[in-house]
């Protein structure tokens, strides 16, 4: 269990690290990304973290795979106050406006971290650009986003709106920069 553990943080802290093409080629590569997604349903919650972190580091450094989307929406229901603040940066850097919904819950979370991250990941998701940048290696997909409309973009402000009365001073703050960017 210990070398599991030892393992999963040291290719979490790799995958943090200053991004570079030869981490891209080695961590970015099918065995390591389908190994970590393995992990990330180890009996041992801290193993299942350190794994999910790294996973969400590579995919969104260098994979740009849509599965983190969908590992990162279960993971918003996770126990663990850092796996939810970690899907929702996945979810800001690789969704949709499919998982807006699902991030709007988020700003009901107890915790107020939580909360402030779902309205930066909101505004991520209803922001006017629609292309990353940061592509680094060839394997990469470049992410494209549609801007919301209609009654996905009314709703998303309603949460947002809503997120202004929060009880905490750093949530209503980041309402407001979130209503802000989104215009």
């Amino acid at each position: 269990m210990q070398t599991r553990l030892k393992a999963a943080a040291w290719l979490s802290r790799q995958a943090r690290r200053t991004s570079s093409s030869l981490l891209a080629d080695t961590l970015g590569s099918p065995v390591v990304c389908a190994a970590l997604r393995k992990s990330m349903k180890d009996n041992d919650a801290r193993v299942a973290h350190e794994s999910f972190v790294a996973y969400v580091s590579i995919a969104t450094r260098y994979r740009g795979s849509w599965k983190v989307v969908s590992h990162s929406v279960r993971a918003l229901r996770s126990s663990l106050l850092l796996d939810r603040v970690w899907a929702l940066g996945a979810i800001a850097a690789l969704g949709t406006n499919a998982e807006l919904v699902l991030v709007a819950h988020s700003l009901k979370d107890g915790n107020a971290i939580v909360r402030a991250k779902a309205c930066f990941t909101i505004a991520e998701l209803l922001s006017a650009s629609t292309w990353h940048s940061h592509v680094v290696s060839r394997q990469r997909p470049v992410v494209i986003r549609r801007r919301a409309s209609g009654k996905t973009l009314e709703r998303a402000l309603i949460h947002l709106r809503s997120a202004l009365t929060d009880e905490d001073a750093t949530v209503r703050r980041s309402a407001e920069k979130a209503l802000s960017t989104v215009g």
